[in-house]
């Protein structure tokens, strides 16, 4: 059967820690085939993990600017496309290209993605094999970059 395609997809879900479900590889991996080539994906969700598991399904990754930014309030979301014109979103008061400090996150334990390979482990599973692969990582703990920005109280 023909797959539904789509030129924006929403995810409002909870957040990943909640329902990794609709946050895993391979949900996101069906969501993302389900766009049109110059479809995007938006979500509230600014979690490294999400931004690194889009980035690697061939999407381009901008931040969603909040209405105030600060050191605690960086971001409002994710915007993510297929897009390859970048003249197409300079312009977007809304969106911008990801900081140094965004790419940085993307480099550290936080951005180990949440796995749920056949579509049926409960939260606390996928949870408890992203926290095994976490403590497997050589990559650098995501307390040390939010003390290197200033992210701690």
């Amino acid at each position: 059967p023909h797959k539904r395609m789509f030129d924006l997809i929403f995810l409002d879900g909870f957040s990943p820690m909640k329902c990794p479900e609709i946050w895993s590889i391979e949900f996101l991996s069906e969501i993302v085939s389900r766009l049109n080539k110059n479809g995007s994906v938006i979500t509230y969700c600014s979690s490294a993990a999400i931004r690194l598991t889009l980035k690697n399904l061939g999407l381009r990754i901008y931040n969603i600017k909040p209405l105030k930014k600060d050191n605690r309030n960086w971001s409002s979301g994710t915007f993510a496309t297929y897009d390859k014109d970048l003249n197409q979103f300079e312009k977007n008061n809304f969106i911008e290209e990801l900081s140094i400090m965004e790419k940085e996150h993307l480099k550290t334990k936080a951005s180990i993605p949440y796995r749920d390979p056949f579509g049926n482990r409960l939260s606390s599973e996928i949870i408890t094999q992203r926290i095994k692969e976490q403590n497997l990582s050589k990559l650098p703990e995501a307390s040390t970059w939010r003390k290197r920005w200033g992210m701690t109280k």
